[in-house]
């Protein structure tokens, strides 16, 4: 398994795996996402691939917060593909995301899972990762 950063050329299996997720992101706004991402200076996003296909996808978001002394890392995505799940891929992304929030002076990490995740509460769980608090959110549009 190679980690790397996504490149434009990965936004359809990207697309798929976001898909996966049960977020219907076209090939195209995929596409604009990775190029705008890039171009942020405060998001990553990176790729799990074997054997030439990309397998797994986890999308970084660095930010300062008015609270916190150092900046606070935010997992924005992680998905690997269905039929891969299991053999390590979501862990080595992850670990890959620890090491380039540490390396960015990062004092924590954190990660959103919506409630009907079960699967993907455990597996942050065994990573370390705890729920110190809520989440809320209101839609705007």
């Amino acid at each position: 398994m190679n980690i790397r950063s996504a490149a434009i050329s990965d936004s359809e299996p990207v697309s798929r795996l976001l898909l996966q997720l049960g977020h219907s992101i076209s090939e195209e706004t995929t596409c604009r996402k990775l190029a705008s991402l890039a171009e942020t200076g405060n998001d990553r996003v990176l790729v799990a691939v074997i054997e030439n296909k990309v397998m797994g996808v986890i999308s970084l978001h660095w930010s300062p917060l008015l609270h916190r002394e150092r900046l606070i890392g935010r997992i924005t995505a992680l998905v690997v593909d269905e039929q891969m799940r299991g053999r390590g891929i979501g862990r080595a992304l992850v670990l890959e995301a620890h090491r380039i929030f540490d390396e960015l002076g990062c004092g924590a990490v954190e990660v959103t899972s919506n409630f009907k995740r079960t699967e993907a509460h455990m597996f942050y769980r065994t990573l370390g990762y705890e729920q110190p608090s809520a989440y809320f959110r209101r839609m705007l549009r």
